[in-house]
């Protein structure tokens, strides 16, 4: 059997990548922040979500997963970044930066609740998303700053009050402040401590030392009393001063915790001290509010009495045109090839170029349709394609490198598969666990008995049971995603949850679910949670737990004592690869 790598078919048509991981926009923007924006389309109502600058609204984008809401925060951070913010009227070729603010760390915003808990659970108030709103606004500014060297000149400009109140916040919420960027300000004129290690912000500094500074007496007893959403409003008036026409906060990653993931009402709790404050949302000067939802919380948001639609807030539904994802997949693939690569065939343009004659000219159509207006369903679908050419003997086929029929056909099967099904957390899909169970265990879908009960020794045996079940979340991560059902045996026997729980302090599902995430944070880099969803089904009288997991863009290794180890899915198995196997498998698979 003759068959050809990934690695070998991405040297052959000239990609600088495997140009169909990755999907996910965050994972782009840490690729390369500005690849992005070299394939980015912008989607119908992007425009009126953006706004003008010169006189900011509050917008709410909603968006089903993985049909680009994140790549749209992402490229509108990217054009305020970089000058290209819209204006109700501004001159050819003029440069109009905004100060944008991702705030997509929200598990930030419940730790800052706890710390002035007075309450458990802790409620989320407004002032603690401003407080991490601050402290994320302040790296962002100085990064902005320190890129357009004209801002420095008009700091230097301000009135002395301007500059002790753009010092006072500098200091206040340094938090995130690296140390060059410290360093940055100093040399033109902040008075920036040195941060403790075990100090945070300006109260944390005025404490740690007895000795008097510069802005103590004035900043520290006249401003440091004032309410945080009375520092947002002053900042946002300082930034025109510097010849930053506004701020924008970008809210996003609301879904990405593990308990908001599965549950748009937990979502909506986190987020809705923002979005029923109506001085932040639509009377603080020079200040707007991006909001970047997923679909489920539409009908949540707007049903809330406390929530005002009459202020003409910007309410937009992120909606692809099949014309979109085709000039989505072209732009993509142009901006990922080799700039001295040459296509070998002319007569073939876009995808059209991958296939045998016979596919072109009707491949991108037909698999638009499929993937339903959504960019993350497009790009795996095309991956499914290469995986499944690679699988295939190829010697019979004048170009081996072409993808064919039985490619696009094996990729739609395995796509329609509910199993596979990139968005297998949404409810339509929850309804075939009993199904899945009766297909038994395969390439996408295992078993596990239990978490932490051993059913052999009848006793606990948390540690080996639980380090299998990471093993297997991150063989699934490491190659296409699959789904774990705890509390099934390797027969297909539904056991239920019901004695791990019991060997649990919390003795509820709630208590499961936490047992599994400290399991996960204990052996796999936190950045991976986002891609596990989790599900609790009752069948047969007893509850199981679903564990859906994405493929990962980027390796995943298991920490286990002092090593860290890679594993991968093979037919219906984990399996540990050599130090060898995994960077030939990485090298394949990520480039």
């Amino acid at each position: 059997m003759a068959t050809i790598t990934e690695s070998q078919w991405v040297n052959y048509f000239g990609f600088q990548r495997f140009p169909f991981d990755r999907p996910e926009a965050g994972n782009e923007e840490f690729a390369r922040p500005d690849f992005l924006a070299s394939c980015f389309v912008e989607p119908r109502g992007f425009e009126r979500v953006f706004g003008q600058a010169d006189s900011p609204v509050t917008s709410l984008l909603f968006a089903a997963r993985g049909t680009g809401k994140t790549a749209c925060r992402v490229m509108m951070d990217y054009y305020c970044q970089n000058g290209l913010a819209r204006l109700g009227s501004s001159k050819s070729g003029e440069t109009n930066h905004v100060l944008s603010v991702p705030h997509v760390r929200l598990d930030n915003v419940r730790d800052i609740a706890r710390q002035s808990a007075k309450s458990d659970p802790p409620e989320i108030l407004v002032e603690h998303h401003v407080i991490e709103i601050m402290r994320q606004a302040m790296p962002a500014f100085v990064d902005l700053i320190a890129k357009n060297p004209i801002f420095v000149d008009r700091i230097r400009a301000l009135s002395k009050a301007d500059f002790e109140d753009l010092s006072f916040y500098l200091i206040l919420y340094s938090a995130y402040l690296t140390s060059p960027q410290k360093d940055f300000l100093r040399r033109f004129g902040v008075d920036m401590p040195p941060l403790e290690n075990s100090m945070k912000g300006f109260v944390g500094q005025a404490e740690a030392r007895e000795r008097p500074t510069s802005w103590e007496p004035v900043l520290y007893q006249q401003r440091v009393g004032a309410s945080p959403l009375f520092h947002l409003e002053r900042w946002a008036r300082l930034m025109p001063a510097i010849g930053i026409r506004a701020a924008y906060v970008l809210v996003d990653g609301v879904d990405e915790l593990m308990e908001s993931a599965d549950d748009p009402q937990y979502a909506h709790y986190l987020i809705r001290p923002l979005l029923t404050h109506l001085r932040l949302m639509d009377e603080t000067h020079h200040l707007a509010l991006k909001f970047f939802l997923p679909s489920d919380m539409e009908q949540i948001v707007l049903s809330d009495p406390a929530f005002r639609k009459d202020r003409g807030f910007v309410i937009q539904k992120l909606e692809w045109q099949k014309d979109d994802l085709i000039r989505i997949l072209r732009e993509r693939l142009n901006a990922l090839r080799r700039p001295d690569y040459e296509i070998r065939d002319r007569t073939a343009a876009g995808f059209d170029a991958l296939c045998v004659p016979e596919l072109r000219g009707q491949i991108e159509q037909n698999i638009v349709e499929i993937v339903r207006g959504n960019p993350r369903r497009l790009m795996n679908f095309c991956s499914f394609m290469v995986s499944a050419h690679c699988l295939r003997d190829v010697r019979n086929q004048d170009d081996p490198y072409q993808l064919n029929r039985q490619d696009f056909e094996a990729a739609r099967q395995v796509f329609e598969n509910p199993v596979t099904f990139e968005d297998a957390s949404e409810p339509s899909q929850k309804s075939n666990i009993p199904a899945l169970i009766a297909m038994g265990e395969g390439e996408l879908l295992e078993f596990k008995s239990s978490m932490r009960y051993d059913y052999k020794r009848q006793a606990i045996n948390k540690d080996e049971l639980g380090l299998a079940i990471v093993k297997t979340i991150a063989g699934f991560m490491n190659r296409s995603g699959g789904i774990l059902i705890i509390g099934v045996n390797d027969e297909g026997q539904i056991l239920g949850i019901e004695k791990d729980i019991e060997t649990l302090t919390k003795k509820s599902v709630d208590g499961f679910q936490l047992a599994l995430k400290d399991l996960l944070r204990a052996h796999l880099s936190v950045e991976f949670l986002v891609n596990i969803r989790l599900h609790f089904e009752e069948l047969e009288g007893h509850t199981v737990c679903v564990v859906f997991i994405e493929k990962s863009g980027s390796p995943v290794y298991v920490r286990n004592g002092n090593d860290s180890e890679f594993y991968l899915r093979t037919m219906n198995s984990t399996a540990k690869l050599s130090l060898p196997e995994t960077v030939n498998y990485i090298r394949s698979r990520w480039g």
